[in-house]
């Protein structure tokens, strides 16, 4: 499934680093050098994600955040600036960005936060839930990439969701067995490690991968 990302920096190598980046992660790139250009592009199509900086030829970036939440409720703004201090993160965070990224920043560090703000955007439908490439049926615990299809046992599911929404981040053993089993049903940490084994045999066919972080718990990567 391919994204659209609008990224609005008058930095070339900004943009030049972005782009690969995004491209990685499945979006088509559109470029605004200032408020003005980024404006128009706002009008005339839809994102997903805008990333947006503030310090712009013609302006504060920010004063783009009120046309992003009028033209769409599901479109998300990363802020990248120099202006890193607690007070300027909080003013872009209270005038509507998702995410507030100080320059300098790694790369490691943008993609997760990408990811942080695109798990917000699940598109749901009564029973199916659409997150990214993968539709699941949740009445049915069912999931389905292209033409594969699978009902999961209900543990299985629970541990697949809880993995999917925390995709690239490495899970311990306990934050699991919180979010997955009751309370009054605590597992043991060789209870967990026997159903992650069984939801890797469930997932078999699909473009998903669970590695196991030594002395930490595990990790979900998804490569759709």
């Amino acid at each position: 499934m391919k994204f659209r990302a609008l990224v609005v920096d008058d930095q070339p190598h900004i943009v030049s680093f972005l782009r690969p980046i995004l491209e990685r992660e499945k979006y088509t790139v559109v470029h605004a050098a200032t408020v003005f250009q980024g404006e128009k592009k706002l009008r005339s199509g839809h994102y997903h994600v805008v990333i947006l900086d503030r310090n712009l030829p013609d302006g504060d970036g920010l004063g783009l955040l009120p046309l992003i939440a009028e033209t769409s409720q599901e479109t998300k703004t990363i802020v990248l600036s120099q202006h890193g201090a607690v007070e300027h993160r909080v003013e872009g965070l209270d005038k509507g960005a998702d995410e507030y990224i100080p320059k300098p920043f790694s790369v490691e560090e943008f993609v997760a936060r990408l990811h942080a703000v695109t798990r917000r955007n699940i598109i749901k439908n009564d029973d199916i839930v659409r997150f990214g490439g993968v539709t699941i049926y949740q009445n049915k615990h069912a999931i389905q990439w292209r033409s594969v299809r699978r009902r999961l046992p209900p543990l299985s599911f629970k541990l697949f969701l809880l993995f999917l929404r925390n995709k690239n981040i490495a899970l311990t053993r306990e934050q699991i067995a919180v979010k997955v089993w009751p309370l009054d049903k605590y597992p043991t940490s060789a209870s967990i490690d026997v159903s992650v084994r069984r939801l890797r045999k469930d997932l078999d066919g699909f473009p998903f991968k669970i590695i196991t972080e030594h002395y930490v718990g595990y990790r979900f990567v998804d490569k759709t």
